[in-house]
């Protein structure tokens, strides 16, 4: 179709009549924005300290955060010397350099400051765990003199129960009479129980103990390693053997009960 007299006969003269009047563009602008590159990208380098940067904080932040739930979370930052008596029991808390609070609750870490005992957390999480003998372990707990030989502890694990002190109860059908004949009958056969023997066959048994408490799990269990005494226990442990790492003299322990529970 050829042109009319009004229309160019070059085709770029034609696109540039097409574009807005506004545009100000000439054919050296468009050409040069075509043969222009990308915009320059900011060097590898850059980026990768940037990165290395977040990643950094992040993991900061991520590890903090478990730190944080940890010690809100962990119960296990208290442990409980046990003792045969009360009057060794009394004799323990009377020794100590600290208060006992009820003559129970007792701060560690005053008591670790107090008798200049190192609590370093970390240096309670070894690089791999400890190797411990759980059957030595638990026969450690038992003093020498009971004669508690592996065989005799082996045999105190397989006992056959005792019997079940509810069996003799008459049920009415009555949920608050029935509740109460049960109660009444278990407290009755706990005190028949201390009762019937002067000592267990372990000293966890015992009903006479005090709680070290700390801060953390970590604290708890660096003190018991620096007195070497976290192989035997971190939760119940042998209050009298406590008391020899801490030069507390005690009242002789009671013979053992060889026919106890």
């Amino acid at each position: 179709m050829p042109a009319t007299p009004d229309e160019p006969e070059d085709l770029l003269t034609r696109l540039q009549g097409m574009a807005p009047p506004a545009s100000s563009s000439g054919p050296a602008d468009l050409l040069a924005a075509l043969n222009s590159g990308p915009t320059p990208k900011r060097k590898a380098a850059d980026d990768e300290e940037e990165l290395d940067e977040t990643v950094t904080g992040f993991r900061a932040r991520a590890k903090r955060e478990q730190e944080r739930y940890l010690a809100a979370t962990d119960s296990e930052y208290w442990c409980a010397p046990c003792f045969w008596t009360a009057q060794a029991h009394a004799a323990f808390v009377a020794a100590l350099p600290v208060p006992a609070v009820d003559s129970r609750w007792i701060d560690g870490l005053e008591l670790a400051a107090a008798l200049d005992i190192p609590v370093d957390p970390e240096q309670a999480e070894p690089e791999e765990p400890e190797e411990v003998d759980v059957l030595a372990a638990l026969q450690a707990l038992a003093p020498t003199s009971s004669g508690m030989s592996s065989e005799d502890l082996l045999a105190q694990l397989q006992a056959d129960a005792l019997p079940d002190p509810l069996a003799g109860i008459e049920y009415t059908g009555n949920l608050a009479v029935d509740s109460l004949a049960e109660l009444t009958t278990l407290a009755a056969a706990l005190r028949a129980a201390d009762e019937r023997c002067e000592r267990g066959r372990l000293v966890t048994d015992s009903p006479f103990w005090v709680v070290l408490w700390f801060p953390l799990r970590a604290h708890k269990d660096a003190f018991l390693k620096a007195i070497n005494m976290l192989a035997f226990g971190d939760k119940y442990i042998d209050g009298h053997r406590l008391a020899d790492v801490l030069d507390i003299e005690l009242p002789a322990a009671p013979p053992a009960d060889t026919e106890g529970r």
